[in-house]
């Protein structure tokens, strides 16, 4: 007895059929209106369809005038070129009919089932179950309803897909998340945004992935943009959802702090031009010295961290870059950092990570106060401990920054706009 194979029927990417080796594509169907009356059959799920139904499906608010007779002959074609995989068309009672044979997978119907075996096996904790049956929905789910034609009934398809691939992504997001896979949580949440724009649920997946990752500022970034989309497109703000996991992030201790080992100085400092620099700075707290070398920047820093600098009081050196020595000390290359250098014997004492392109820095109110271009945030690092303790989101491409009034003040640049940010609170 010969073994029969499973019919297969698609209408994404293309409409086909395919069984036992035999496979009838587009170019084999009737004309467009032979496609599409098998599309809608098929979707009906074996529904007998009105006449006029299927002419509305067909030719929508325009057609011939003869389409009764125009139908019949469609159908009647599309009858004998089916019968080969073993479907049936019939016609009875003012109405089409389409029966497929017993076990044929049809991909629209598979790639629902596909979504709906995904989100039961994550709730049962099944998480290798959960992305397969997921990334199988996601790919079918991705593929073109009926590339080209346009219609109420094509319309609500690839609405549908649309819905189906959203669940899929989110499986798969919230799988790599309870698996600690951050990275590649992040890809399927950024494809579920751009899927999605308006709907928070990418955007939080994707703050917590970047979380996982190690990386919190990213995710006060994702935040920001969540933020000023729903501002400016529809005049709305974030959930209390979305923000309860924004405000977790900002009140989260600092844990990515690096602390390398102290290397020794290449040359000694100048003790008469260490002695000008001490002197010019007596009258200020705080003063910035910056230099432009190529596309890196440099801002060195000459404080006291005291109330008063007096003469006798050596001044320490606060350098970040991206890894360009400056001559007597190398901040590390790894990272965006902030160097503390000891001014008396040009040592390196303190490396510490902040945010991305560092451009600003100031002292006072307790603390060093580190602007991140392109991160939009500043970074409040402890004087005492050399540790980032806070970072804080401001505007966009925050550039100066200055302490005053029992604040501080940074001047986001790409915003035209001042952030003032309470040290008591951050």
């Amino acid at each position: 007895m010969a073994k029969s194979l499973r019919l297969k029927v698609f209408l994404t990417g293309g409409v086909a059929a395919e069984a036992n080796g035999h496979v009838l594509d587009e170019s084999r169907f009737p004309g467009r209106q032979g496609r599409l009356l098998f599309a809608y059959l098929v979707a009906a799920r074996g529904r007998p369809v009105p006449r006029d139904e299927l002419a509305d499906a067909i030719w929508g608010e325009s057609p011939p005038a003869s389409w009764e007779k125009a139908l019949t002959v469609i159908a009647s074609k599309l009858r004998g070129l089916v019968a080969e995989d073993g479907i049936t068309l019939t016609n009875a009672f003012g109405c089409y009919r389409l029966d497929l044979p017993e076990g044929t997978w049809v991909d629209l119907f598979a790639a629902a089932s596909g979504a709906q075996d995904a989100e039961e096996a994550l709730a049962a904790g099944e998480l290798d179950q959960a992305r397969a049956a997921a990334e199988s929905a996601e790919s079918l789910a991705s593929r073109p309803f009926l590339s080209g034609e346009d219609g109420a009934w094509v319309e609500q398809n690839r609405r549908e897909l649309a819905d189906i691939r959203e669940r899929a992504l989110s499986v798969l997001a919230d799988a790599c998340l309870r698996s600690g896979a951050g990275r590649e949580a992040a890809t399927w949440a950024e494809e579920l945004i751009a899927l999605s724009p308006f709907r928070e649920a990418g955007y939080r997946r994707l703050m917590e992935a970047h979380v996982v990752a190690g990386n919190r500022a990213e995710a006060l970034r994702v935040y920001e943009q969540c933020r000023q989309l729903l501002a400016e497109e529809l005049g709305a703000y974030p959930s209390p959802e979305t923000d309860s996991i924004y405000r977790a992030l900002l009140e989260a201790p600092q844990t990515s702090v690096r602390t390398p080992p102290v290397p020794e100085p290449t040359v000694e400092p100048d003790k008469s031009e260490l002695s000008r620099v001490q002197t010019e700075a007596l009258p200020l707290r705080a003063e910035q010295v910056v230099e432009r070398r190529s596309r890196k920047r440099r801002v060195v820093l000459l404080s006291a961290l005291t109330g008063v600098i007096v003469a006798a009081v050596v001044v320490p050196l606060v350098v970040f870059g991206h890894g360009e020595s400056g001559g007597r000390a190398a901040v590390s290359a790894a990272d965006d950092s902030l160097g503390v250098v000891d001014a008396r014997s040009g040592r390196l004492v303190a490396d510490t990570g902040v945010g991305a392109t560092p451009t600003g820095v100031a002292v006072g109110e307790g603390a060093y106060w580190v602007t991140n271009g392109e991160g939009h945030s500043v970074s409040r690092v402890d004087p005492g401990t050399n540790a980032v303790l806070q970072t804080i989101p401001v505007g966009n491409g925050p550039s100066g920054i200055a302490t005053g009034a029992g604040a501080v003040w940074v001047v986001n640049s790409l915003d035209g706009s001042v952030s003032r940010i309470d040290p008591g609170t951050n």
